[in-house]
This record gives structure tokens, C-alpha cells and sequence, in this order.
């Protein structure tokens, strides 16, 4: 079993820490927070663990944190998640030929449907078929809505 992690840093006391944690927002920031000032306090590792609910491990590497960046190395890390398929220029794109609507001939529908945008933004973007309720989705965050006007046949005789 090795030696265990000292805390390198000296700028907050225990005192500090406290009061630091009990102004953060995050629950587990705050705890990260407090376990490191149980440490500081000369707790044993063990008790300050399981006082913050933490094995010993758990505990070490948040040292091993708090020692390399601080109290901002203890916030909670968020992934950022997967890339949007449409890039924002895509979805400026994909508003435009919405507003405008679809041209007979070129498009071979009357109205758009999300089945039609669907197939519009594999041919027209080159991204990868999604399902008709996410292109649902894409056309709510663009501030559109499923709902359209009545179709009418191109070809109809407006006198009659």
C-alpha cells in the first residue's frame, strides 16, 4: 500500500472551504468541496470518505484534482455531448426551402411533409437519414411548425 496523496495546495483553509461549499449551487461540487476540507481539517482519510459517502479511492482522486486546478478542478464535469447533424448555415438552408415550399416539377410534392424534408436534407446536406420526428424537432427549434395550409393542385382552374 502506497503513501498516501498530500494536499499540495495552501490557499483556503478548512474554514474556507466550508463556507466555499455551502455558496456553490451543485450538490456535488459542494461535497467534493467539503470532503477536501475534512481533509485539510486533519480528519483521517477514511472517516472523511464515508462522511462524504466516498470509498478511500473516490476520495484520493479528488485530491489528486483539488491539488492539480484548485476548487474549480472539483466542479462537476459534463460531457458536451454529440454534434448537431445540421450545422447552423444547414439550418438556415433547410428554413428557406421550407418558407419558400416545395416546386412541383424539381420536388415532386405539393406540400412539404417532414418524410419529404427528411429526404430533401439527405440529398441536399449529405446527413445521414433521420427519423421524421427529429426532422419534427429540427423544424420546431427553427421556429416552424408541422402544421400547413391547405394543398391546392397546381394545374387547378381558378375561374372555376
Amino acid at each position: 500500500m502506497g503513501a498516501p496523496v498530500k494536499l499540495t495546495r495552501e490557499e483556503h483553509t478548512p474554514t474556507d472551504l466550508w463556507q466555499l461549499a455551502g455558496a456553490l449551487n451543485d450538490a456535488g461540487h459542494a461535497r467534493r468541496v467539503q470532503a477536501i476540507s475534512f481533509v485539510l481539517s486533519g480528519w483521517p482519510r477514511s472517516k472523511a470518505a464515508a462522511f462524504a459517502d466516498v470509498d478511500r479511492q473516490t476520495l484520493r482522486d479528488w485530491v489528486e484534482r483539488y491539488n492539480a486546478g484548485g476548487v474549480g478542478a472539483l466542479a462537476t464535469l459534463t460531457s458536451p455531448g454529440r454534434p448537431r447533424l445540421l450545422t447552423p448555415k444547414q439550418g438556415e438552408d433547410l428554413y428557406q426551402i421550407v418558407v419558400k415550399g416545395p416546386d412541383l416539377d424539381q420536388d415532386g410534392v405539393a406540400r412539404w411533409r417532414c418524410v419529404d424534408l427528411v429526404r430533401q436534407t439527405t440529398e441536399r446536406f449529405g446527413v445521414p437519414e433521420v427519423h421524421p420526428s427529429t426532422m419534427a424537432k429540427w423544424l420546431h427549434r427553427l421556429g416552424l411548425t408541422k402544421l400547413t395550409t391547405r394543398p391546392y393542385h397546381p394545374k387547378k382552374d381558378e375561374a372555376a
